[in-house]
This record gives structure tokens, C-alpha cells and sequence, in this order.
């Protein structure tokens, strides 16, 4: 999603063509003949605030981007057919799925996609809870409660106006919902009861087993217990107690769970609650809890973050928080772009704003790249590949578990990869190894036609292939080749990281190859152009004494320009839709779109 607030920044180019630049050097360069200007947009998820399990092979979430699903291999988006963000969901025995959210938003799927209904409310609706399509109840705030029918949706009296937030139905004449000032409320089929155990909580969810068995929790890591007759407090483990307690599920009264507040995630056994210590429960908020079994649990919050618990251990399967990099970008068109990283996230700019597409692997993405909206390919580690059909992302037997690090596409029925170890894969319809006479590491490939493609890795290598088998054409004096483009077979660019004395970036002028000096000795990660006189070239940046940053190059009628933008990080990925607009990945879930001035 675009911030609203986007920092737009200025980077003054400079013209560097012949210029040799150091990390100390202090020579006074002429004004900028070029600019671009550039906002940073967040390619995120977002806050994950609830998730329901309709059995071991589908769930759904929601949040402040509307919904994803989980079909029992991928997690995609879901369309809600509303812009408002979604606060809570659940489903009823018979896998209807309600979900509510803001300003009185109620969405009902009984397996064909959700389907609004008339709330008549415009409160936020906090929390929703059913038996069946036509029987379900949704709380919100100043005490709103709609009951949900098959075609309407009743005003029921709470004799309230503390805000709701969460609700659990057992049967039409049996519920509970819970809210601020230790306000929990009772239906014994005909209307609601309250009852106050502690003015100074505020609950946040509820879910129960039977009208003699049902749990509480809210702030302060308070749960209560009731067993039919009263609400009694349970002890919770130490070291917990500022952390707000914000979802409750469980199987059994005997296998309980409830996530919180920075990473607090508890277990009860029907004898005691303990937490569980793990390392991905960090500073994140968990919402939300479900499951299909005790060993089949499902937590979602803030960062868009989505763990899963086997019964042994818990793993992450999406997330925008942490070392979260997006390693490959690319776009059929300036309104609809790609983008990879993580977990086999896959981001998806249309409509002016990025929204999450696909993923849920544990494997990191690391480049895509397409001919069309319908034809793009993305690999990443382990040998995965993922095919989008314009349709739907589908993982891809690869024959592989080698780390794949580029991939590139010539036609719907022709796809060339390379990966670590030499690896080289070739796509007519499956995927199928190629000698490549090499175990170096090689980290992108880039083609003028089927029968004349480039890969470039480490030590300086170039492989060519001539549409018979790869060869060895260059043994360049670089670290590693990280990245290739080619307006023309007489116009290659390989770029890289050198050390000292050595060159990063080098071009083939159909000849021989020859080191170009852009002025910098930073790393560099990718090259993308548009044509011979429009070419970028992005890294890892090293900040200069005179204040440029080596992260942004641009090859024109001036020759290479640099950044002077001294408040950037570090570039993954570039693709150009133009010689005028530009994306640029990043090492965090920040993409940069270019415009230029």
C-alpha cells in the first residue's frame, strides 16, 4: 500500500563519464545536468487482525488490506469487493465465513466469495461469530450488536454503549461478547444479560466449548475462566503481565491457545498456562488465533505476519517485519508491476498501490521476470519456481534444490534459470537441467533471443549461449557479476562487485569487453534498460566524503549519472517501464518509483 504520507525525494544526478571517484574524494563536481524524483511506496501486507481455519487444508485472514486465503499450498489475496479494513472474522460449522470491519462492514461467503450485507450501522463491527449462514452475531462499538439472518441482518439491544470486541456462539440460544471496562455479555436466546468483573480490563476476545466452559481475555494478560456458574481469574505465566492478551482458540477445553501483545503466545493443558519461547515471536502484535487441530494452529498480526504450529514447533509463513528483502522486481507496464522476496511473497502494484498477491513457502524469491501479464516466471531459493498464468500463481517442479537466482523469459514455451553450483535450467514446457560447465555461483541471466542469451556469476564469469550449448566467453577482473542487461549483441552491461583495482561494472561492444568507470566502488546488484542510451544500474550503496551515494546509476546521452541522494539505503532490483520512470527494489519493503524531472 502507498503511504499517504510518502517521502518524495529529489536525486540530483551528476555527470561522472570519465571521472574517477573515491571514498575520500573531495573534487567539486559541475551542477547536476539531470534529475529524478522519487517517492517510496510500501509494498506490505499489512496488520493481519484475525484468521479462522475451515479445516487442515483452507483458512482465510483478514486486515487492514482486506483478506488472503490459504487453499492448502499458497497464500493469495482475496477479494472483499470493499476498501474498508476488516476486523474480525469467523466461521460457522457449516464453512460459511463471516467477516466485519469498518464503518458497520458485514461480508458473508458460503463458498462462492463474500457477499455484503446491510448492517444498518455505520459503528466499527470488532468481532463476528455463527452457527450456521442464516444465524451468526456481530458486536462492535458503543455496544452494537447485529444478528445475521439469511437475507437480513436485526438490531438486537445490548443495553450498552462500552464497545465490544470480541463475540462466541455456541447455539441460537447461547452466546457471549466481550468489551471494555470488563463488560461481558450473555444470550440465553432472547436477549443479552451483562454482567462487570473488573472495570479496569478491557476484554478482548472470547471463545468457549459448552455454556459451562468458556474463556476470556484482555489486557494486562487477564484471562478468566467460567464453568456456569461464575468467572474465575487464571494464572498465566510470569513476565507478561503489561501485555494485552488480544485472541483465544482451542479444540479442546484441555488444548487451549491465546496470543497477545509482543510476541506473547500461551498454552493451556487444562492444569496450567505456559508460554511458548521461540524466536520468531519478536515484536510483533498476534490478533488473531485458529486452528483444525491441536497441531494445526494458525496465528496472524501485525507486519502481516502468519505462523503455523505443528504441534512441535511454531514457523513463519509470511511476515513484512524483520530482514524482510525484495530480491527481484519487474512489470509488463508502468501499471502493473511485481514484485518478489520473502517466504514467495509475491507483491502486485496496479491501481496506483501494492497489494499482496501470493506466498506462504519458506523459501526467499529472488527474481521474476515475464512477457506478459499472463506469462511471468519468478525462482528463488531451493529450487523453487512459481508460474503466473494471469490467473493464479502456481509452484513448478524445478528438478532442483540448488538456490536459484535469476530467470529469464523468452516466450510462453521457452525459460532460461540459473543458481547456485552452475546451475542452469531450461524451460519448454518443464524444466530440465543444462551443462554449464561450471559449479561458480551464477547470479542472473539476461537474453536478445533464444539462441543468444547471457549468464554472469561469480569470479568474474561469462557464459554465452550461442542456441547449441553455453560456453565460457569472458573471465572478467571482478569479485562476482551480479547482474546483466543487453540492448544489443554489440551492447552488453555486466555490473558487480569489485575490490580494489578492479572494475564493477564492464560492456560488450560486440568485440571485446571493456571496464567502465562510473565512479564507484560499491557493490552493485542489478542492471535494467530501456535501450542503449537508457540503462540503470542499482547496489548496495557506500556513501561518498562529498555526500553521493553509489546506489543509483543511470547511462544516457551524458553518459553514467549518480545519486546524490544521500538519504537512501540499499537497492536489490531495478526495471524501467521508460527512460523516464523507474522502479527500484530495496532491502526492506520499501520499492522507489522514479520519475524523471
Amino acid at each position: 500500500m502507498t503511504h499517504s504520507n510518502s517521502l518524495k525525494r529529489t536525486l540530483v544526478a551528476v555527470a561522472l563519464a570519465g571521472a574517477t571517484v573515491a571514498c575520500g574524494d573531495d573534487t567539486v563536481y559541475p551542477p547536476p545536468p539531470d534529475t529524478f524524483s522519487f517517492t517510496d511506496e510500501a509494498a506490505e501486507i499489512g496488520t493481519l487482525h484475525g484468521v479462522v481455519m475451515t479445516s487442515a487444508s483452507h483458512a482465510r485472514a483478514i486486515g487492514v488490506n482486506g483478506s488472503i486465503d490459504w487453499d492448502g499450498t499458497l497464500w493469495t489475496d482475496f477479494a472483499t469487493g470493499s476498501t474498508l479494513e476488516l476486523l474480525g472474522i469467523s466461521a460457522a460449522p457449516d464453512e460459511t465465513i463471516f467477516a466485519v470491519g469498518r464503518d458497520g462492514l458485514i461480508l458473508r461467503d458460503e463458498g462462492s466469495g463474500f457477499v455484503a450485507m446491510s448492517s444498518g450501522t455505520t459503528e466499527d463491527l470488532n468481532a463476528v461469530s455463527g452457527v450456521a449462514a442464516n444465524s451468526a452475531f456481530a458486536v462492535g462499538n458503543r455496544g452494537v450488536i447485529r444478528y445475521l439472518q439469511t437475507s437480513t441482518v436485526i438490531d438486537w439491544p445490548s443495553n450498552t454503549t462500552e464497545h465490544l470486541r470480541g463475540v462466541w456462539m455456541e447455539s441460537d440460544t447461547l452466546a457471549f461478547a466481550v468489551g471494555n471496562r470488563g463488560l461481558i455479555l450473555k444470550f440465553n436466546g432472547s436477549g443479552w444479560t451483562d454482567e462487570v468483573i473488573d472495570t479496569t480490563l478491557n476484554f478482548r476476545a472470547v471463545y468457549g466449548f459448552s455454556a459451562a466452559d468458556v474463556f476470556v481475555v484482555g489486557n494486562s494478560a487477564k484471562i478468566y475462566h467460567y464453568n456456569g456458574a461464575s468467572w474465575q481469574p487464571m494464572t498465566v505465566p510470569n513476565g507478561i503481565s503489561q501485555r494485552a492478551l488480544l485472541g483465544i482458540w482451542g479444540p479442546t477445553p484441555t488444548d487451549v491457545f491465546a496470543c497477545g501483545e509482543v510476541g506473547v503466545m500461551l498454552h493451556y493443558d487444562g492444569f496450567a498456562w505456559t508460554r511458548f519461547i521461540d524466536n520468531i515471536f519478536t515484536a510483533q502484535n498476534f490478533e488473531g488465533i485458529s486452528g483444525s487441530a491441536g497441531d494445526d494452529v494458525l496465528a496472524v498480526g501485525s507486519g502481516g505476519t502468519v505462523v503455523r504450529y505443528d504441534g512441535s514447533s511454531w514457523q513463519k509463513e509470511l511476515s513484512d517485519l524483520g530482514s524482510v528483502v525484495y530480491r527481484g522486481i519487474w512489470g509488463s507496464s508502468a501499471s502493473d508491476v511485481f514484485l518478489v522476496g520473502p517466504f514467495a511473497q509475491v507483491m502486485h502494484r496496479t491501481n496506483n498501490r501494492w497489494r499482496f498477491m501470493a506466498g506462504g513457502r519458506p523459501q526467499q524469491l529472488n527474481d521474476v521476470h515475464g512477457t506478459s501479464p499472463s506469462n511471468i516466471m519468478a525462482v528463488g531459493d531451493e529450487g523453487l519456481i512459481m508460474r503466473f498464468d494471469g490467473t493464479a500463481w502456481e509452484p513448478m517442479p524445478s528438478g532442483t534444490t540448488e538456490a536459484l537466482n535469476s530467470v529469464w523469459v523468452e516466450s510462453p514455451s521457452e525459460s532460461w534459470a540459473v543458481g547456485d553450483n552452475g546451475t542452469i535450467l531450461h524451460f519448454t514446457g518443464t524444466w530440465n537441467p543444462q551443462p554449464s560447465g561450471t559449479t561458480k555461483v551464477l547470479h542472473a541471466v539476461w537474453g536478445l533471443s533464444a539462441s543468444n542469451i547471457y549468464a554472469v556469476g561469480n569470479d568474474g564469469l561469462v557464459l554465452n549461449y550461442d542456441g547449441g550449448g553455453w560456453n565460457e566467453v569472458a573471465t572478467l577482473n571482478t569479485v562476482a557479476l551480479r547482474g546483466v542487461w543487453a540492448a544489443s549483441a554489440s551492447n552488453v552491461i555486466v555490473v558487480g562487485t569489485g575490490s580494489a583495482g578492479q572494475s564493477n561494472v564492464f560492456r560488450f561492444n560486440g568485440t571485446s569487453w571493456g571496464a567502465e568507470n562510473i565512479g564507484t566502488v560499491s557493490a552493485l546488484e542489478s542492471a535494467f534498460g530501456v535501450s542503449s542510451n537508457d540503462i540503470f544500474v542499482v547496489g548496495l550503496g557506500g556513501r561518498h566524503q562529498n555526500n553521493y551515494l553509489d546506489a543509483f546509476f543511470n547511462y544516457g546521452e551524458d553518459g553514467w549519472i549518480r545519486s546524490s541522494a544521500s538519504t537512501f539505503g540499499s537497492y536489490t532490483d531495478v526495471w524501467a517501464p521508460s527512460g523516464s520512470s523507474v522502479y527500484v527494489s530495496s532491502t526492506s519493503t520499501l520499492v522507489y518509483r522514479g520519475t524523471k524531472n
